[in-house]
């Protein structure tokens, strides 16, 4: 297929902590002793265009970057808020998607779970086509892993039995 140039470019939507951003990424500190958590507003003007939409979000300081579950309904909110159905005559929204995330969260595989997490709480049917979330799931210790994987067949968290379930073909 052919690359095509979009019409129109949505706004990038950007999801950014107001110190993070204020620090050089070289000279991330974290959040200094009693300042308080502000996380920068998201702006998205969807009436810009309808081709496609580009989110960057960003957490760069820390090992800890998954982001909380009220930050992923705020997201998924802010999605199905914006493929709604307009209230115009036609029925049709003016955003016809679709819509990338970059995840600038990270550190092992937090992009990831931030990814799955969000993917998980959206209708399939805002999905990409042929998503199958139940491919994945994640381990004792936190970590993202890929079900019928020839890693999990070796990995510390897995059982003799997920072991020979694995080995068999089976989740």
């Amino acid at each position: 297929s052919k690359l095509r140039s979009p019409k129109s470019i949505t706004l990038i939507a950007c999801d950014d902590l107001e110190h993070e951003v204020y620090q050089k990424d070289s000279d991330q500190l974290g959040l200094p002793p009693g300042q308080s958590l502000v996380h920068l507003p998201v702006v998205i003007h969807p009436f810009l265009g309808n081709d496609l939409m580009y989110v960057r979000v960003h957490r760069r300081f820390g090992s800890q970057r998954i982001l909380q579950d009220w930050e992923m309904e705020l997201w998924k909110d802010r999605i199905i808020n914006l493929l709604k159905p307009s209230s115009s005559s036609s029925g049709k929204n003016s955003f016809q998607g679709p819509i990338y995330f970059l995840w600038g969260t990270d550190f092992e595989d937090q992009p990831m779970i931030n990814a799955l997490r969000l993917a998980e709480r959206l209708p399939p049917q805002l999905l990409p086509e042929g998503t199958n979330l139940s491919k994945f799931s994640m381990t004792s210790d936190n970590r993202l892993t890929m079900n019928n994987s020839i890693v999990n067949a070796f990995s510390k968290n897995t059982t003799s039995q997920q072991n020979n379930a694995i080995h068999n073909g089976q989740k």
